[in-house]
């Protein structure tokens, strides 16, 4: 069998970057890898339905990590690239055409950060939710390298579709922010802020047309109030590598140097 031939969409972001670089550590297993890293060009994936189809053309795998800016692009992305339709019933009319669904919790590097309103320098926490709300994380070292990874996992039979769970660690967010003051040697000043008002800023910001912002609010929404904990069973096994607790990854990016 041929080695699988990538293209990855969004090479340019916060995941991108690390997701190329991972694909390109482990380029003799992959007979070519092609990266559209600037975010302006995305669009020609939807609004120009025969470019974006002809600009697949010599990839088996497209992986699209674009972020929260193009996030509604997405379904146009996906729909040029199988050329139309939904991915079950495209599925269905193409016996060829397989899609693979990765799970991988929150990433451990951005919990503990401004996004969900944790002054890492004035040891503050405002986050949306409650204490004992479950999280799953995995560091974003480690999902890059659960990706490059989950595209050479062999497909079984005529399985079209399969889903792959991975996640690092599930704790709460108390024992999350626990962990965060133990790696840095300080007590955090905590309040838990009611996701409702998140939720009203994520609806002003749709009425206003700001995908970026409405998604924000509603990651926000939701990190802190148990959506984010993802059940198992987890696929972690399959893979080559053992991932980063979130201790390790907090020392490693906010421990004392």
């Amino acid at each position: 069998m041929a080695p699988p031939s990538v293209l990855v969409i969004g090479g340019s972001g916060a995941v991108g970057r690390p997701l190329v670089q991972e694909f390109v550590k482990r380029k003799e297993k992959f007979g070519r890898i092609g990266v559209l890293a600037d975010a302006r060009k995305v669009s020609k994936f939807w609004e120009l339905p025969k470019q974006g189809i002809a600009s697949y053309k010599g990839f088996d795998t497209v992986i699209c990590v674009c972020g929260n800016a193009a996030m509604k692009l997405q379904p146009g992305i996906i729909d040029a690239a199988i050329a139309g339709g939904h991915l079950r019933e495209r599925a269905k009319e193409n016996p060829e055409f397989r899609y693979t669904i990765v799970l991988t919790g929150s990433f451990t590097d951005w919990t503990a950060s401004d996004f969900n309103q944790i002054d890492l320098k004035k040891h503050t926490a405002r986050p949306y939710g409650t204490a004992d709300a479950l999280v799953t994380v995995t560091a974003l070292a480690d999902v890059v390298k659960y990706t490059v990874e989950s595209v050479l996992l062999p497909w079984e039979g005529n399985q079209q579709r399969r889903e792959l769970r991975f996640g690092a660690e599930t704790l709460t967010w108390k024992a999350l922010l626990e962990t965060l003051e133990e790696v840095q040697g300080v007590k955090y000043d905590t309040v838990y802020l009611d996701p409702h008002e998140a939720e009203a800023k994520e609806e002003e910001a749709r009425v206003k047309g700001d995908v970026e912002a409405e998604v924000s609010w509603c990651a926000l929404k939701l990190l802190g109030t148990g959506v984010g904990h993802m059940r198992g069973p987890f696929d972690n096994e399959r893979f080559s590598f053992k991932p980063e607790t979130v201790k390790e990854t907090f020392q490693r990016l906010h421990g004392k140097k």
